[in-house]
């Protein structure tokens, strides 16, 4: 998950009197907390992307709010959708400029990354990604908001695990504003277009979302909402849903945080023989930390997404992933598993057969620093299998190695 600019710090600006100070404080703490932890649920389907795998992405400042680094890998593939094993070396340079101010705070980067396959050099080539962030925060508001674009080259889960170049958009605005001490009001917009190569279709999809939370105690915000949100793909009839949600955040200072969203979604779709139905959206992000040297976080992600393969289709998507990071010594050791289910539904509300699939994965990965705390090592492996209807549909690895160098 890529964390946005808002996970930051903000300072409160200075306003004169001890108990006037200390409201403001709290008001602005508040605000900035609501973002925070909205920001730890999830927006999609674990490992969805699986043309790499990212273990370390960290750089260092070069001058006042500046930094860089330079990764090297290399990936053995043994399923490349159908062109069978190969390996594959990318090199990626990434630059980043944060500037955090008292009420502004402006953050942008942007990566190039180039892979060269070795037994199938019609794949691969130049993908990258972008994005800026812009946020403010004065007294009772806090606004952050996040523009980017992202190029992706490999096997990809959506798209039956076939290798595709994929081009995504995404805009995302979100505010809070506190009402009293003990009420605050969300409200979010976000837009995602994505678009492959390989004649797939592409896809845009729409949401917008209010809340109402309530201070209960230090520790627990919770509250009612509504989300409304349109999908909509170049072979599939638009998917609309409205619907009440409700949200719960808890926060133990650094070392347990929860954020959950529950939805009652009402569906239409649209064309001709356009059904409507009723869906139960779920968003849950967990982070606990029993001990500094010892990590875990949970995600659950269930909603739909068009089905990229089949037209006037959608996947009705059930994610999970449990991860587990242990430091030793220098050393960083982590582990994962995921497990999918999703089921093919068709816009006229007939039964699609033989597309319904699992999907679980387990990941292990290893990274210490190197060179003088310059540049990060790293190796990794990991194990997938896939399902259709309860037939085995096949399983494949991957095993890497990584050299991250920041300047």
């Amino acid at each position: 998950m890529i964390r946005s600019f808002f996970l930051q710090d903000f300072p409160v600006t200075r306003i004169v009197g001890l108990t006037a100070m200390m409201c403001a404080i709290s008001s602005a703490q508040d605000v900035l907390d609501d973002l925070k932890m909205e920001s730890l649920l999830p927006s999609r389907p674990a490992d969805e992307y699986l043309g790499g795998y990212s273990v370390d992405s960290s750089a260092v400042r070069l001058l006042d709010g500046m930094s860089a680094s330079l990764g090297l890998s290399t990936m053995y593939d043994s399923a490349i959708g159908t062109q069978g094993d190969d390996t594959i070396f990318t090199v990626t340079p990434r630059i980043g400029y944060a500037n955090p101010g008292s009420d502004w705070t402006l953050s942008a980067s942007g990566a190039l990354s180039y892979s060269e396959y070795v037994n199938n050099s019609n794949l691969g080539g130049l993908g990258g990604d972008a994005s800026i962030g812009l946020g403010y925060q004065g007294g009772r508001v806090a606004l952050a908001s996040r523009l980017g674009f992202s190029r992706e080259l490999g096997s990809n889960r959506s798209y039956d695990s076939g290798y595709v170049e994929r081009n995504s958009f995404n805009f995302g605005l979100n505010g809070s504003y506190q009402v009293s001490p003990k009420t605050s009001i969300n409200a979010g917009l976000s837009y995602i277009w994505d678009d492959a190569d390989q004649g797939f279709g592409g896809s845009t999809s729409t949401t917008l979302s209010t809340s109402a939370l309530w201070r209960y105690s230090p520790l627990l915000r919770f509250g009612p909402g509504l989300r409304y949100s349109v999908q909509s793909g170049d072979i599939q009839a638009d998917r609309t849903t409205f619907g009440p949600t409700l949200s719960a955040f808890y926060r133990l200072t650094t070392k347990v945080s929860l954020s959950s969203e529950v939805g009652l979604d009402f569906v239409d779709y649209g064309g001709a023989n356009g059904a409507s139905d009723e869906f139960v959206s779920v968003r849950l992000g967990a982070d606990y930390r029993p001990r500094p040297t010892w990590g875990m976080n949970l995600s659950v992600f269930r909603d739909a997404r068009p089905d990229y393969t089949t037209a006037d289709a959608y996947r009705e998507i059930l994610s999970a992933r449990f991860g587990v990071s242990h430091d030793i010594r220098r050393a960083r050791l982590a582990m994962g598993l995921t497990y999918e289910m999703d089921e093919r539904v068709a816009t006229d509300g007939g039964a699609i057969a033989g597309r319904d699939g699992s999907y679980f994965a387990y990941d292990t990965s290893i990274s210490m620093p190197v060179f003088r705390g310059r540049s990060t090592a790293s190796a990794y492996f990991r194990w997938r299998q896939n399902d259709q209807d309860g037939a085995q549909d096949g399983s494949e690895y991957q095993i890497g190695l990584g050299l991250t160098t920041r300047f």
